[in-house]
């Protein structure tokens, strides 16, 4: 838990003095629902979202998102922080790749530390006159702390249907490597 907090935090520490020209961008939203992999993560009440982010002009960023969660009936965890890093490469004019970390981790109780994970993440985009594709990857070795690989593919297209307003489709695959360490019940994971 602690080597993988500290890798997170060790790349976040390395960028730094990259963003010496880097802008700053705060963002607040109060929504319906916090929904991450087609799971609820507030028992479906209302979530206040939060986000801090630098990104430079060399395509490199780094940032701090938080949430409020509700896990249900035996789970005290009322808060969720992500760090996130990662850079942007530009491929051409149209394709580009974003690499990338992020450090889930929960507040609320005791155990709230045993559901903390990193995940690293490979998200591609194409962009053309029919919109823009994206063929999106991320993977974690110890999802939620179980001690189980997890992997996410994505497929995705998006459609510009006025300025400023996109709609957005898009397709996942969650997959546990090792199905022995956790199982799904209802909507808790255990």
């Amino acid at each position: 838990m602690r080597i993988q907090r500290s890798i997170t935090f060790a790349v976040c520490l390395f960028m730094l003095p990259l963003y010496s020209q880097a802008e700053l961008s705060i963002t607040a939203g109060i929504f319906s629902d916090y929904v991450a992999n087609g799971v609820t993560q507030t028992e479906g009440d209302p979530a206040l979202e939060l986000s801090l982010d630098w990104a430079n002009s060399d395509n490199l960023y780094v940032g701090a998102w938080a949430s409020n969660v509700d896990f249900g009936e035996g789970y005290d965890n009322s808060a969720e922080v992500d760090i996130y890093a990662g850079m942007v490469l530009s491929v051409s004019a149209q394709v580009s790749v974003d690499l990338g970390t992020v450090y889930y981790q929960y507040f609320g109780d005791k155990e709230s530390d045993e559901l903390a994970f990193n995940e690293i993440y490979a998200l591609t985009s194409y962009e053309s006159k029919a919109g823009i594709s994206e063929v999106n990857i991320w993977y974690s070795w110890n999802y939620s702390g179980t001690d189980a690989a997890h992997n996410i593919v994505q497929l995705a297209h998006a459609l510009a249907l006025a300025e400023n307003h996109l709609l957005r489709v898009s397709v996942d695959r969650l997959a546990s490597m090792d199905t022995n360490e956790y199982d799904w019940e209802g909507h808790l994971l255990i």
